[in-house]
């Protein structure tokens, strides 16, 4: 199974880096602590609008990292498996 290139279009240290597909899709990889000693990444595919949001308003995206900190199981069901991308800078 072949993976899927990501391509790096911006970044916020400790907070988001934001990919690119080939085919125009953005996917953020946001910064989340299950436990006090614990840092993660999730993987999540923007929707339409928040893509949009986000072209317009790169603060959403700063926003939208904080919102998944402070309650990061209601982004669960959103979160992509790393191991179908391949991560490029």
């Amino acid at each position: 199974m072949s993976k899927e290139n990501l391509t790096q279009i911006d970044i916020e240290n400790w907070s988001f880096t934001l990919y690119e597909t080939a085919d125009g899709k953005w996917i953020g990889e946001f910064v989340y602590s299950p436990y006090s000693y614990i840092d993660w990444n999730m993987l999540i595919e923007l929707t339409d609008l928040e893509k949009t949001i986000a072209q317009n308003n790169r603060q959403y995206l700063i926003d939208l990292s904080e919102a998944i900190k402070n309650n990061y199981k209601n982004y669960l069901n959103r979160a992509l498996d790393r191991n179908n991308y391949h991560f490029n800078s």
